[in-house]
């Protein structure tokens, strides 16, 4: 069985109900084995929320936003603990997957000479909730390779 890590980064004062999406999103596409958050000095009572929200396993770092994500991310993939993949993800984002599948029956697919796997995300949305701008990005990455943004 393939292990899993989410690495989630947000924003100073975030959105609860966007992070609850989030969250959601994330649980309905198959929990994953860790869940490391960077919080971006957050006044709002956004760690406790977070460690109410996910009881024990709640692992939410501190961080003094430097205006960039690109250092806020590398801390977080610094504190995964060691798993066959990661995943990364913002506050105000979902995880939709395809098919029916879980991260782990997804993940099972991957050649071993695959290290990444890109995924469509839906940069913007209409009034209506459908997407109207969608990029391809890196989503999954093996741990086994050195990455840094």
């Amino acid at each position: 069985m393939k292990t899993c890590g989410t690495a989630i980064i947000y924003e100073k004062d975030p959105d609860h109900a966007k992070l609850s999406e989030m969250f959601a999103s994330c649980e309905a596409a198959g929990t994953t084995d860790y869940v490391i958050a960077v919080d971006t000095k957050s006044l709002d009572g956004t760690i406790e929320w977070i460690q109410n929200l996910l009881g024990k396993d709640a692992n939410v770092f501190p961080y003094t936003f430097e205006d960039s994500f690109s250092v806020a991310r590398n801390l977080t993939l610094a504190q995964l603990p060691e798993c066959d993949w990661w995943y990364w993800v913002d506050s105000d984002d979902t995880i939709e997957m395809t098919g029916g599948q879980t991260f782990e029956e997804f993940l099972s697919t991957v050649p071993e000479s695959v290290s990444s796997v890109y995924c469509n995300y839906d940069y913007e949305r209409d009034q209506f909730g459908n997407s109207t701008t969608t990029h391809t990005r890196g989503r999954f990455y093996r741990s086994n390779v050195a990455w840094e943004w």
